[in-house]
């Protein structure tokens, strides 16, 4: 590792603690028990890192900016997902009750042995009697 790329851990390093604020600020209180301000800002580091020899070169302000639009956007995919895997409960929560709902009305009309086709047959069957 150079010189170049230990200055700039330094850096990131010392940005941190802001950046973990500045994460904290962006999560909504109702969401802070399902995200994590530290997760997202090593998430935020590590693409940092992985771009390290692009971003060695920008002033501290270039590169907090640079960091600071990358948190933004790590935080915004985190709710996205985050809300995709509620979305997906609450769709298999419905599938399974309607699943349960066709399994009870499956019952009742096998209850008494009984077809579908049977009920129609006798319905018609009905039908011609009383308008006969």
């Amino acid at each position: 590792m150079d010189s170049g790329q230990t200055h700039f851990e330094a850096r990131m390093q010392r940005l941190r603690s802001v950046l973990r604020s500045l994460a904290e600020s962006l999560i909504s209180p109702g969401l802070r028990a399902e995200l994590d301000a530290s997760d997202l800002v090593q998430q935020t580091l590590m693409e940092a890192w992985e771009q390290s020899d692009r971003l060695v070169s920008l002033d501290d302000r270039q590169l907090f900016g640079w960091l600071r639009t990358a948190l933004r956007h790590n935080t915004l995919d985190a709710v996205k997902h985050l809300s995709t895997q509620k979305n997906d409960a609450e769709r298999r929560l419905r599938m399974s009750e309607l699943e349960g709902s066709f399994a009870r009305l499956e019952d009742i009309l096998h209850a008494d042995g009984t077809s579908p086709s049977d009920v129609l047959h006798r319905a018609e069957q009905t039908t011609w009697l009383l308008m006969a």
